[in-house]
């Protein structure tokens, strides 16, 4: 008896083979036992993986590279080849040169950095994360115009405050003004619109003696300082104390409306800042303002016209100090001593690593300051400069922290989440987060008192806590561990995430490795920390949290060799490229609306050893990083997965007219679309290759490539469109049918085999077809002769074919080819027999 079985689509790929048995199951129907070099398209049949079009060499043959993209926009698109101790650059047009040679960017990368390097983009900016090496940001100003610096945060973050006996003390005030004894003692001069009030002089602002005072009889005046000679400097911020002991008593004499103004020359004057409705001081209050002043003056005053409305006859105006600053990167740099090593780098005290780290201090008047160190001196003594405000005075500050990061600190990884920049994992603080600024990604700024987009820390908790190996932004922020996967966010849906209104939770107890996620759509798609499992993890309503759930039951054994990276290409087709530790790769098609995920073994012949997605103009180009052996050795180089063949397109009224697309279906492959030719020259990457020729619409089989990269084609053809490169098999086998007949009758265990197939393909040539025995060519009653010098027709509909079986095969069904044709199956019919 002969019985019809279908095997649908093959939207589940190649299946374990611990699952061969499965017929219970639904996707028994819909999975082959065999996948290799095909993919689960977006509509649910197998379509062949195209070959891959070589773009180069990198620089060095035998070092680690990465590739990352860069995308500014759909035209300004860039894959970055990182290597050890250099960045070079890659358009999709070829390789980024510079006055005939490659441009190129020295970098401080060596091999295991490069193992963990991945990178977050800002508009023209990308921050570079390792977990072996600092933080650094890669800006792009032209395309031959590229800076690599390391990240320097400002004001933060910081570790836990102080609390050793240390004390920190400062060289100077990082004042514009000396202390004034005169007013022009010991330098520069005070100058004001008219004598102060007899015993409350002018210069007395100046002083930094809060208990001395200025007055001026009027409510209008102003007072000046002018730095000697044509000394000129730069002032950002300001500060004003209302007069302790005021006349009468009352400090309502204090300015409530002024500017501050720059000059050079004394008549020409700029507004830097302008004050009005200052009302309400107490005595001694100092008030503190910002200017956004990035210019030099050699003169600096306060003019004021309105005070806090002393009763008449109290008609004066002071105040007792007006500290200028100077801006931090115009200061000369002020000595910090510490009183010991307590507390600083586990009790070693400074070390020259510190250069470049924040430090903050509370001085004298409550305010909080940031220091950056820039010079390191001993243990106890650094350079630094002061940002923000001068110093109230010099006395010992006891309360201080130190900023998170240094040399050689981290962070670990990082992701941009609600407009701040979040960085997590230090050396110290493997658990630790830390959040900009909103708006500011390298400002951790807190401010006085703290407001809703300050940046501010947070660390995990609870459980095993293991080190932060990557976050994801996926409607909650989501940290990877070893052990869990923790959740952090605002408490509620309607408020910003700050300072004040964050939680976090762990989400699943499913670890994580150290290879980088995937967002599809709201999705997070990770490697497990065994690095053989690819698990979703998606928000449950009904949960009221993230659910992780493993996606590659059915496929595992494709990733127990283990998986080191993945990368997601959304088009034509929905591929999680998932690279394996043995050099070949996984495609395992996802796409959760259309119910499929299913991955399939592609083999390119080489050794995969990195793998990038670059978006732009068209569809993602999928670029690799490929190691091969040739006849003078093992080689490496840069390639790119060619184009997926697509339904025939023509602008043609008789669709017959319509010409094939130039296909590639060999590595490494090179494509030539010029005027007729008997031969090509420049095939650097196929040299002493055998390679498989397409020539104007047929394969036209096989040629050696010279060791010069000439190739002359086979059987003295000329052609204008070729495609050379090395063939690569595509094999699918069918699952086995383990039982035929009733399964009460006598058919149950009987063995089968199948006598006739029915395969559906669509644009498809050079596909084999037939048993684990032997495959044949698939080919039409219906078609024509055609002349051998035509193009190869693709065929498309259902080719039935007698089928050469054994009852020993349990009806294993076997499609294959290596021609340099497209191939897609959309379905496969059998007709099986049992034994008698």
């Amino acid at each position: 008896m002969t019985v019809s079985t279908l095997q649908v689509t093959g939207t589940r790929g190649e299946v374990h083979p611990l699952m061969q048995s499965r017929v219970d199951t639904e996707f028994y129907q819909s999975a082959y036992a065999r996948a290799r070099n095909v993919v689960v398209s977006r509509y649910g049949p197998l379509v062949r993986v195209p070959g891959t079009l070589a773009r180069g060499r990198p620089k060095t043959a035998g070092g680690a590279v990465r590739m990352l993209p860069f995308e500014f926009s759909e035209s300004q698109t860039y894959e970055l080849e990182f290597g050890e101790g250099y960045i070079r650059f890659w358009s999709p047009a070829g390789q980024v040169f510079d006055n005939g040679n490659p441009y190129e960017v020295a970098s401080p990368y060596d091999a295991e950095d490069l193992v963990t390097l991945h990178a977050v983009q800002s508009g023209d900016k990308l921050y570079l994360f390792s977990a072996s090496a600092d933080m650094y940001e890669l800006s792009r100003a032209g395309e031959t115009n590229w800076t690599l610096s390391r990240y320097e945060a400002r004001d933060g973050p910081y570790r836990d405050l102080n609390t050793s006996a240390t004390t920190l003390k400062l060289s100077d005030y990082a004042s514009l003004t000396p202390t004034m004894t005169d007013n022009s003692t010991p330098s520069g001069t005070v100058t004001s619109q008219e004598a102060a009030v007899g015993g409350f002089p002018s210069w007395h602002v100046f002083d930094k003696n809060q208990s001395t005072t200025a007055y001026w009889p009027y409510t209008e005046g102003w007072v000046e300082y002018q730095l000697p000679g044509s000394t000129q400097r730069v002032s950002d911020a300001y500060a004003l104390t209302s007069a302790v002991s005021a006349v009468g008593g009352r400090v309502e004499n204090t300015p409530s409306a002024w500017v501050i103004e720059g000059s050079n020359d004394g008549t020409n004057w700029t507004v830097l800042d302008t004050q009005t409705a200052q009302y309400s001081w107490y005595e001694g209050e100092r008030r503190f303002y910002q200017m956004s002043n990035k210019q030099a003056f050699n003169r600096y005053r306060l003019r004021f016209w309105a005070n806090n409305g002393p009763p008449p006859g109290e008609n004066y105006t002071g105040f007792s100090e007006l500290a200028f600053n100077v801006a931090a990167d115009d200061q000369t740099p002020l000595t910090l001593t510490a009183s010991g090593t307590t507390g600083i780098n586990d009790d070693t005290g400074f070390n020259a690593d510190d250069v470049g780290r924040s430090v903050r201090i509370l001085a004298s008047d409550g305010r909080w300051r940031w220091l950056e160190i820039v010079g390191y001196t001993s243990p106890t003594v650094v350079s630094v400069r002061l940002h923000g405000h001068a110093l109230p005075d010099l006395s010992s500050i006891s309360s201080w922290a130190l900023g998170v990061f240094k040399t050689g600190s981290g962070p670990r990884t990082g992701v941009i989440y609600e407009d701040r920049l979040v960085l997590a994992g230090s050396t110290a603080d493997p658990v630790g987060l830390w959040f900009s600024v909103s708006g500011a990604y390298d400002l951790f700024r807190q401010s006085q008192p703290l407001v809703a987009d300050d940046g501010f820390s947070a660390r995990l908790t609870g459980g095993t806590l293991d080190a932060i190996k990557w976050l994801a932004e996926s409607g909650q922020l989501l940290a990877g561990t070893a052990s869990v996967l923790r959740s952090v966010g605002a408490r509620g849906t309607q408020s910003a995430l700050a300072h004040d209104n964050v939680k976090q939770r762990a989400e699943t107890h499913v670890g994580a490795s150290d290879a980088q996620p995937e967002i599809v759509e709201n999705v997070v798609l990770f490697i497990d920390r065994m690095k053989k499992k690819l698990f979703e993890a998606a928000f449950s309503y009904e949960a009221d949290g993230y659910l992780a759930r493993e996606v590659s039951t059915l496929n595992g054994h494709l990733f127990s060799s283990g998986v080191e990276q993945i990368v997601f290409v959304d088009a034509p087709h929905k591929v999680l490229v998932v690279r394996r530790s043995d050099g070949k790769l996984v495609f395992f098609a996802y796409d959760r609306e259309q119910r499929i995920a299913g991955g399939t073994l592609v083999d390119l012949g080489g050794f995969v050893e990195d793998v990038s997605v670059l978006r732009g103009e068209g569809y993602p180009q999928l670029w690799l990083v490929v190691r091969r052996e040739r006849p003078g050795g093992t080689e490496k180089f840069i390639e790119v997965l060619a184009g997926y063949h697509e339904e025939t397109r023509c602008n043609c009224i008789d669709e017959d007219d319509a010409e094939q697309e130039i296909p590639v279906y060999g590595a490494c492959s090179y494509v030539y679309d010029d005027t007729p030719t008997t031969g090509l020259t420049g095939l650097d990457a196929l040299k002493g290759v055998e390679v498989g020729v397409w020539a104007d619409g047929r394969d036209i089989g096989d040629a050696t490539v010279a060791m010069d990269g000439t190739l002359v084609l086979p059987h003295d053809t000329t052609a204008s469109r070729i495609s050379v490169g090395e063939r690569r098999d595509f094999y699918l086998e069918s699952l086995r049918l383990t039982n035929f007949g009733q399964q009460d009758g006598a058919g149950l265990g009987r063995k089968v085999r199948v006598v006739k197939a029915r395969v559906d393909l669509f644009e498809s040539a050079g596909v084999r077809a037939g048993s684990v025995l032997a495959q044949y060519p698939l080919w039409r009653d219906d078609d024509v002769e055609v002349d051998p010098g035509d193009p190869t027709p693709l065929v498309t509909g259902m080719i039935a074919m007698p089928v050469e079986d054994s009852f020993q095969n349990s009806a294993v069904f076997v499609i294959t080819g290596n021609s340099m044709y497209p191939a897609t199956i959309r379905a496969v019919s059998l007709d099986v027999e049992g034994e008698p």
